[in-house]
């Protein structure tokens, strides 16, 4: 039986307090754990305290656990926005060499080139819009 001092009762009250702000306890439960906490004379009183509480490093796993998922959903987003922009801008220069081919060869009216470029500026917009009202979410 190991006895306790003065810097674990008051280590167990504090740890009892964060168990209360993060609702674990009520008002009742922290007082009266507290009182048996700060009157422990042994480690067993004081464990006796913090029965069905969980261990003091498990308090920050959910955080953890949700910043990470949150880090994924994140990054899958990302990813698929820049496979989607890597698709878009190789047809955009597959586009570009074929109309420059057709003036050139002289099979194609100006106004179709411009008619194309014209859609292709109007796409693009329209997904770089999309896109970064994604990223705003």
């Amino acid at each position: 039986m190991a006895l306790v001092g003065d810097q674990e009762r008051e280590r167990a009250a504090r740890q009892l307090r964060a168990h209360y702000l993060r609702g674990r306890l009520t008002e009742d439960e922290l007082g009266a754990r507290l009182a048996l906490a700060l009157a422990a004379r042994s480690s067993r009183e004081v464990r006796r305290a913090f029965r069905d509480l969980p261990p003091p490093w498990r308090d920050g796993v959910d955080e953890i656990r949700a910043a990470f998922d949150e880090a994924r959903r994140v990054a899958r987003r990302f990813g698929f926005l820049l496979a989607a922009a890597t698709v878009w801008s190789l047809a955009t220069v597959a586009v570009v060499i074929g109309l420059g081919l057709a003036v050139a060869i002289g099979h194609v009216s100006r106004e179709a080139v411009a008619a194309v470029l014209l859609v292709w500026l109007l796409v693009t917009y329209a997904a770089w819009r999309v896109a970064r009202r994604s990223f705003r979410r």
